[in-house]
């Protein structure tokens, strides 16, 4: 009898580059065919709903979605979600937001926010009103309901561009108003984004794979990466893959590594599942 799969997907540095694009042109038949023998796809990612929406609409992925980091699970087909953070914490982050508004008035002179859809941003970052070269500009994710977004930009030969010296020292002020008002939030910063995200503690990526895998009992459950911060899945996983452009740690950790990068990576995963998942 052949294996069953529920095949968990990364998105950023897995099936998209840092410029949104996937790098292969073949990979929906994959997932299409594989989809239509019976295997389930799940998108477990940082990102939004809406951005999610998005990226399965790229790569016609119908599975399970989960995203902000663990704090909701969105069923495709029914069209319902499920949240997994508490309303006290969805309370903190609208404190957390005010605070973090306040702090770069502040701290940030002449800088300017925006909410806003930060992928659109990203996508497009020709400048109609150019602001003065030395403003620090923040953009932060409008869609995100239970975590926080902000890339940090600002204006590079007419262009918007990666701040990282303004997002290291944003992360770093953020950092200590968290653990001064004991926000229940963790923080990093990405250099491949330059933005700063906050994170619910009370879940996680795992945690909210936990949930869902019980919905599907009889199914090899296998993770597909590219980060060091997917290894917690490991131990809900029977497998453990990542493509080509995959961090040192998380190859050393993983069960293989493609010789292909990004959605190229993924799709050769995909091609030699059934040999690989023995």
């Amino acid at each position: 009898m052949k294996n069953k799969y529920l095949i968990t997907l990364d998105v950023d540095g897995t099936l998209l580059d840092t410029d949104y694009r996937s790098n292969s042109p073949t990979i929906n038949s994959v997932i299409k065919q594989l989809s239509e023998e019976g295997e389930i796809f799940i998108i477990n990612s940082n990102r939004s709903l809406e951005d999610l929406f998005e990226v399965v609409q790229m790569f016609d992925i119908h599975g399970p979605l989960i995203g902000e980091n663990g704090s909701f699970i969105y069923d495709q087909e029914n069209e319902t979600e499920q949240i997994l953070v508490s309303d006290k914490t969805v309370e903190s982050l609208k404190e957390l937001k005010r605070d973090i508004d306040f702090l770069v008035k502040k701290e940030f002179k002449d800088s300017r926010i925006f909410n806003c859809d930060t992928t659109d941003i990203n996508k497009h970052l020709d400048v109609q009103e150019i602001p003065g070269e030395d403003t620090v500009i923040f953009f932060v994710n409008q869609y995100r309901k239970y975590s926080l977004s902000i890339h940090v930009k600002k204006v590079e030969n007419g262009q918007l561009a990666k701040h990282l010296p303004a997002v290291k020292e944003f992360y770093q002020k953020v950092k200590e108003l968290v653990e001064k008002k004991n926000y229940p939030f963790d923080l990093e910063y990405t250099t491949s984004f330059a933005n700063l995200l906050a994170y619910p503690k009370e879940t996680s990526k795992a945690k909210a794979f936990q949930v869902l895998k019980e919905k599907y009992p009889n199914y090899k459950n296998i993770v597909i990466g590219d980060d060091i911060l997917d290894k917690p899945l490991k131990s809900k996983m029977n497998y453990f893959f990542v493509v080509g452009n995959a961090g040192e740690d998380a190859k050393k950790n993983a069960d293989y590594v493609a010789k292909e990068p990004i959605a190229k990576g993924v799709e050769e995963i995909l091609l030699k599942i059934d040999d690989l998942a023995r």
